[in-house]
């Protein structure tokens, strides 16, 4: 069976790794807040960036510095940055909070969204987005929707 389809027919779910239960709960907590990256994996596609934060709600990614919700984590603690494609917005305007320039890689079109790489200078990785249109010049991960993983 395939994760997402354990995810639609269940009411909790149990991810383990190697004999160890990582998290047990609904599928929209395992999806939302994953205890773990092993577990954000699990359930869904996303970019998992390493990070540290700086200061009281900002993380450096290696390649910018944005804003999110460090909790009461201390700066210098190394963390993962969780960004699912559909929380990527696509070109927003200059002011738009933890804007991203760069530029649009691989499209798979899938009917109703585009799926798509973003190519930011500096990542070593593209970051996953997915919306109506692809983005072809900046994207932004707006604060609330950046999960910080302990590493």
């Amino acid at each position: 069976m395939k994760n997402a389809e354990a995810l639609a027919m269940a009411d909790r779910v149990a991810v383990l790794k190697e004999g160890r239960l990582l998290q047990l709960a609904s599928p929209r907590v395992l999806y939302e807040q994953p205890a773990s990256r092993a577990v954000a994996e699990f359930v869904g596609l996303s970019s998992i960036i390493p990070a540290r934060v700086v200061a009281s709600n900002r993380i450096d990614l290696g390649f910018a510095t944005l804003a999110a919700d460090t909790g009461s984590r201390t700066p210098g603690c190394p963390v993962f940055a969780l960004i699912r494609p559909e929380h990527v917005q696509a070109d927003p305007a200059e002011e738009t909070a933890n804007r991203l320039r760069g530029s649009l890689g691989t499209e798979r079109y899938l009917g109703s969204v585009c799926r798509y790489d973003f190519h930011v200078p500096g990542a070593e990785t593209p970051i996953l987005a997915e919306s109506r249109s692809a983005a072809q010049n900046a994207i932004a991960i707006a604060p609330e929707h950046i999960r910080l993983l302990d590493q």
